[in-house]
């Protein structure tokens, strides 16, 4: 399993120009050779492209909007991101509503015509959970489980802190998983005054060694560190500091 970085983690230091430049060449000296997407830094794709590869990072993945795959985009959305390379799109967020009549049914067939067209160019459709996803329906399933049933050809991006926070365990759902999950957010979750509060993988209370086995088990190929907030911590050294903990564990495993 390779890892990557969400770069939307450090959307504040891609702005554009030379600041994106610097923090591209920051992080590939951590290590980091995959990324995922989460727009274009500020730069027209075309620019962003050779940004990323004036410093060796690849876009393994990128994040997009449910508009992005509907009928009247997604043939732009493809174009786009052949530029890159990137095989795998996925769905950054959904609103619960889509989950539930009358919408569930339009959204399932959005996604479901998405999946095909991307099939076709060589490419894979992705949905990334948050915790709303985990919600029962008036079915007896979660948002989740109802993705699977109705969109046969769907991946799902699983996010270890979400998972959490839905009630659920990261390592049940992604062994439920198996098949189906090429990419794995992994964010770690600590507890402070009891809040729950997003951590760089290690320092939290999730079990990545049980987790990552779970992934490698499951068929995950890329695992996508993020963290969208870092409540004041420096942003750089938390990306270091989650990147040689979770090669750690990978080796370990």
């Amino acid at each position: 399993m390779e890892i990557g970085l969400q770069l939307f983690s450090l959307r504040d230091h891609l702005t554009g120009g030379d600041t994106t430049k610097q923090t591209l060449e920051r992080l590939a000296k951590i290590g980091y050779e995959n990324a995922e997407l989460a727009g274009f830094g500020g730069m027209t794709a075309q620019e962003y492209k050779c940004a990323l590869d004036n410093v060796g990072i690849k876009a393994v993945s990128a994040h997009i909007s449910y508009d992005d795959v509907k009928a009247e985009k997604i043939a732009e959305t493809i174009e786009t991101y052949k530029l890159f390379g990137c095989k795998n799109l996925g769905i950054g967020w959904a609103d619960f509503s889509n989950f539930k009549e009358p919408l569930f049914a339009e959204f399932s067939a959005n996604l479901n015509y998405a999946a095909d067209k991307l099939e076709e160019h060589g490419m894979k459709l992705h949905y990334h959970n948050h915790a709303h996803e985990f919600e029962k329906l008036e079915s007896g399933d979660t948002g989740i489980k109802q993705l699977a049933k109705f969109v046969p050809k769907l991946n799902v991006e699983l996010d270890t802190y979400w998972i959490q926070a839905g009630a659920s365990s990261p390592r049940y759902v992604i062994n439920s998983a198996n098949g189906r999950i090429t990419l794995l957010h992994c964010k770690d979750m600590a507890i402070k005054d009891a809040e729950q509060r997003m951590a760089p993988i290690g320092t939290g209370n999730l079990n990545f060694i049980y987790i990552l086995k779970a992934a490698k088990a499951a068929g995950v190929q890329y695992l996508i560190i993020e963290q969208d907030n870092f409540y004041g911590a420096d942003q750089f050294a938390a990306m270091e500091l989650s990147y040689n903990n979770l090669k750690t564990y990978v080796n370990y495993i």
